[in-house]
C-alpha cells in the first residue's frame, strides 16, 4: 500500500497548440509524477523545464533542479538520443545555471575526461586506461562518435531581463511554433513571482501565467506494516543483517529506487540512499545516529541523490567512498550548490563530509567501533559501467554479504570485452571470477544481484542459469517488480520493498538461545539414569 495521493499540484502551464508542457522546477519525483500522470502532470506532449531563481527552497529544505531522470528517459527510454529530429530535453535557464548544469550532467553521463590527467597522482595508468577503455564501450554514439551533453540536453538562456524563446517541432524536425518566456513585473506589495508563457502558433497568440511556486508534490510513500516493522526491528537489532528501502529504479511508478541499509551490531551502513529512502527515515523513527555512515557506489542520481539531499539540509555523513567515487562526488556538489545560487556557504556545506576511504582490489576497510569490539571488514572493486562503479562485500562474524553494484556481467560479454582489447586478460578473469570461483562457487554468503537489463546492466537471464544452490542464496534488485514476475518469478527471489533478513544474531540473542537449549537440556535430564545423562 501507498500514502494517501497529496493535494499538491505542479506548477505548470500546458501548451495545447504546441504539444509542450512548461514545468516550473524540477524535484526527484517529477518523472515518476509525469508518468503516472498525477499532480496535474500528463505523460503526453513534450516537457520543458524553467528552471527558478531560487533552485534550493529552504523551507521545504528540497532541491528544485533535479533534471537527471528526465534526461535520462528523454534520451534512453523515448530513445530521443538517437533521434536526430527528436527534441532534446529543453531546459531554460540564467547562463550561470546552464552552464554549471551542463558541466553537472556531463560528470553524471560521462564520468571524468578520460585518461583524467588530474587523478594521475592516484590511479595508475592501466586503471586510468580502463575506464577509459569501458565508457567508450558504453558511450552512445552517432555516425562512429560519442554524442556529447549537447545531444541530450537544448539549453535557452535567459536574457539579463528574464526573457526567453523556445522554438518547438513535430517529430519529423518540422517547427510548429514557438513560446516565449518574460517575467512579469510584481504587484506592488506582492511577493509572487509568475512568468507570462505566451504560445505563438500560425498567427495565434495564447497568453497563459505560470505562477512560480516551490509547492510541489512530495514523493509517494509505501506504507509499513507492523508486521513488517518487526522484521525491520529484528533486522536493526541483530549482529548483521539488512533493510531495503527501495529495489527499483527511477523508470519505475510503482517501485522505489534502490537503496540499502546493512546493519552492524544496530548501526546502519546506508548504501547509496535516495530522497525517497530518506523520507522513510522518519516513518520508522530513525536518527543519524541510528545509520551514521554511507556507501556510495556511484554518482547517478538514483543512487547519490539522498546524500547530496542530505548535506544540502546541513546534516554531518560519514562517507566510505573509492577516491574516484568521492573526487566525482565533491565536483558534483560543488556544481550542484554552483547553480543552486550564492544562499550556501559552500566550504561550510563540503566540512559536513567526513570521507574515509575505500581501495578496491587493495587493502581491506575494517569498519571499527562497533558496540561489542568486533569489527566489519569491507572489499571493493571496479564494476562493468559508464561512469566508475563499485561493488562490494562486506563480512562479519564468519559471513560475506556482497552487492553486485550497477553492472553489465556476464561471462559471454567479459569475453567480448577482452576479444576486443576493451579488458586485458587480467581485468577479464577479475571481471568472470568476482561472484564465482573458476569451479562455479560462490564467493558469498548472501548477495543482492541487480537485473536492471541491457544495455548498461544485467539481465535478468544471467541470474537465472545459475544452479539452484546458489539461486537460493541470491536475491535480485535494480528492477521492477514486474519484470522478474512476467518470467522468473519462479526461479528467483526478487528483493520487496522494506524486506529485511538477519545474517547474524546479535550476542544478546545468541546469549538467549544458548540459555533456552541449557534449560531443554536440563528438562530433558531431569529424572533419567546417569547413563542417559553420560550418553546426553
Amino acid at each position: 500500500a501507498i500514502s494517501p495521493p497529496t493535494e499538491k499540484t505542479y506548477p505548470l502551464v500546458r501548451l495545447e497548440k504546441l504539444g509542450a508542457t512548461v514545468l516550473f522546477g524540477a524535484v526527484s519525483n517529477t518523472l515518476k509524477d509525469w508518468l503516472r500522470s498525477r499532480g496535474g502532470m500528463k505523460n503526453e506532449g513534450e516537457p520543458v523545464v524553467l528552471l527558478p531563481p531560487d533552485l534550493f527552497d529552504t523551507t521545504t529544505r528540497r532541491s528544485f533542479a533535479a533534471r537527471e531522470f528526465l534526461v535520462y528517459f528523454n534520451a534512453f527510454v523515448k530513445l530521443a538520443l538517437f533521434n536526430p529530429n527528436a527534441p532534446r530535453l529543453k531546459i531554460i535557464g540564467t547562463p550561470e545555471q546552464l552552464s554549471a548544469i551542463k558541466e553537472y550532467l556531463r560528470h553524471t553521463i560521462s564520468g571524468p575526461d578520460w585518461p583524467a590527467g588530474e587523478y594521475a597522482s592516484f590511479l595508475p595508468p592501466e586503471q586510468r586506461t580502463f575506464f577509459k577503455n569501458v565508457h567508450e564501450y558504453f558511450a552512445p554514439k552517432r555516425g562512429g562518435k560519442v554524442i556529447p551533453i549537447e545531444g541530450y540536453i537544448e539549453t535557452i538562456p535567459l536574457t539579463p531581463s528574464g526573457t526567453a524563446t523556445v522554438e518547438i517541432k513535430d517529430a519529423d524536425g518540422r517547427v510548429k511554433g514557438n513560446f516565449s518566456v518574460e517575467k512579469a513585473k510584481p504587484t506592488k506589495g506582492s511577493k509572487k513571482i509568475e512568468y507570462v508563457i505566451t504560445e505563438n502558433t500560425a498567427g495565434e497568440h495564447l497568453r497563459h501565467v505560470l505562477e512560480a511556486r516551490y509547492s510541489h508534490p512530495e514523493p509517494l510513500r509505501y506504507l509499513i506494516p507492523n508486521s513488517i516493522r518487526k522484521d525491520i526491528e529484528a533486522a536493526k537489532n541483530s549482529g548483521f543483517g539488512f533493510t531495503a528501502m527501495g529495489t527499483s529504479t527511477g523508470f519505475d511508478t510503482a517501485g522505489d529506487m534502490t537503496s540499502f541499509v546493512l546493519w552492524l551490531e544496530g548501526q546502519g551502513l546506508w548504501v547509496d540512499p535516495s530522497y525517497e529512502a530518506i523520507q522513510y527515515m522518519q516513518d520508522l523513527g530513525w536518527t543519524d545516529e541510528d545509520i551514521p555512515y554511507i556507501l556510495l557506489t556511484h554518482i547517478h542520481q538514483d543512487h547519490d541523490g539522498g546524500v547530496l539531499e542530505r548535506l544540502l539540509m546541513g546534516r554531518k555523513i560519514k562517507l566510505l567512498a573509492t577516491r574516484v567515487v568521492y573526487e566525482e562526488f565533491m565536483k558534483k556538489l560543488e556544481l550542484r550548490l554552483q547553480f543552486l545560487g550564492h544562499s550556501f556557504d559552500r566550504q561550510a556545506v563540503r566540512e559536513l563530509v567526513d570521507w574515509q576511504e575505500l581501495v578496491p582490489a587493495g587493502q581491506d576497510f575494517h569498519l571499527k567501533g562497533l558496540p561489542s569490539g568486533r569489527e566489519a571488514v569491507i572489499q571493493t572493486w571496479w564494476n562493468l559501467h559508464p561512469i566508475p562503479t563499485n561493488g562490494f562485500n562486506v563480512s562479519y562474524g564468519g559471513f560475506t554479504y556482497l552487492q553486485s553494484g550497477d553492472i553489465r556481467y556476464s561471462p559471454s560479454f567479459i569475453d567480448e570485452l577482452e576479444q576486443k582489447h576493451v579488458l586485458t586478460h587480467e581485468q577479464a578473469d577479475e571481471q568472470r571470477y568476482r561472484y564465482f570461483d573458476a569451479e562455479g562457487h560462490p564467493r558469498f554468503s548472501y548477495a543482492h544481484l541487480e537485473g536492471g537489463g541491457l544495455p548498461i546492466h544485467t539481465e535478468l537471464d544471467t541470474w537465472a542459469k545459475l544452479p539452484q544452490e546458489v539461486r537460493d542464496i541470491i536475491g535480485i534488485y535494480h528492477v521492477p517488480d514486474k519484470s522478474v514476475q512476467e518470467k522468473y518469478a519462479s526461479v528467483l527471489h526478487k528483493v520487496q520493498m522494506f524486506e529485511s533478513r538477519v545474517f547474524v544474531p546479535s550476542d544478546q540473542t545468541l546469549r538467549e538461545q544458548y540459555a533456552r537449549a541449557i534449560l531443554l537440556g536440563n528438562a530433558l535430564l531431569e529424572g533419567r539414569s546417569e547413563d542417559f545423562k553420560e550418553v546426553f
